[in-house]
């Protein structure tokens, strides 16, 4: 299934890409303006991308399969950035992994999907509202440095934390974290003419929702929310009609906007959350 090795689901397999300092972090690589010094992680009997370490089933059987990946992958960026016309990009999480020595910022702690923790080499980070919005800043520079006319719709996930390593219950670390990001999403909004905001986390956690949107874990969004934020999305973004959805031609932006909804929503249902990984390392904070 393409699903398993990180086709179909953004336009690069990067993986799922939570904070803001991932973000930077990987315009940077794929501009070669930063090359991490942990750069490999053994898992079993193979290894795997310590900054995509779920991009396939299974690790990869050598280092030099791995870096030949990785530099394809990184020249995908690079192209996907110099030419796209808008970047969308949800704002996940504030709660992250980093390497000592050089700041290298993790998808996952070190240990969950590959590697190991070593406290001597790895820091926990809570992203705070300036930091957040620093790395923006610098993101939203280089990239229109590569491509001066690049616009930016910001979102904030409404998925509740699985986990968390800050030691407060989770749902005080969750209300903290997406407080945040829902605070710097809308300074950035205030500030650039080129940034938009579009409120899917709104429709899905507003109280008068009741909760109608998420799935019986309280967590995942349901089909039927993730049509509804479509919906509204496609009532005030509306594409071109010569635009293709799959392999056929679409006669109108009412037929874009219906197909689109309905393959975001089982696209949505497939794409896998790694954040969930985190779960059997919680270590009782919850």
């Amino acid at each position: 299934m393409r699903y398993d090795f990180g086709y179909d689901m953004y336009s690069a397999r990067y993986g799922n890409v939570y904070t803001s300092r991932q973000l930077l972090q990987l315009f940077k690589r794929a501009f070669g303006m930063f090359s991490p010094v942990e750069c490999v992680w053994r898992r079993g009997d193979g290894v795997v991308d310590p900054f995509r370490p779920t991009i396939e089933p299974e690790p990869f059987s050598t280092v030099r399969e791995l870096e030949a990946q990785r530099a394809y992958h990184l020249d995908c960026v690079a192209q996907m950035f110099r030419s796209a016309e808008v970047f969308v990009f949800t704002l996940g999480l504030t709660e992250s992994w980093s390497g000592r020595e050089d700041g290298a910022n993790f998808p996952l702690c070190p240990g969950t999907a590959g590697g190991s923790y070593d406290p001597q080499k790895h820091v926990f980070e809570n992203l705070s509202v300036s930091a957040v919005l620093e790395d923006m800043h610098t993101f939203f520079s280089l990239a229109r440095e590569i491509n001066p006319t690049l616009k930016f719709l910001l979102t904030v996930s409404p998925v509740p934390l699985a986990a968390t390593a800050t030691g407060h219950q989770v749902a005080v670390a969750t209300a903290h974290s997406k407080a945040i990001l829902r605070a710097a999403a809308g300074e950035l909004y205030d500030v650039y003419d080129y940034v938009d905001y579009f409120p899917s986390f709104e429709i899905i956690t507003s109280p008068f929702m009741q909760g109608s949107f998420f799935d019986a874990d309280w967590r995942g969004v349901t089909t039927e929310g993730v049509a509804q934020v479509m919906q509204t999305f496609f009532s005030q973004h509306v594409p071109p009609a010569h635009e293709y959805v799959g392999k056929q031609p679409l006669a109108s932006n009412t037929s874009l906007s219906h197909i689109a909804k309905v393959e975001a929503a089982q696209k949505a249902e497939n794409i896998r959350c790694d954040e969930e990984l985190l779960g059997s390392y919680a270590g009782g904070r919850s």
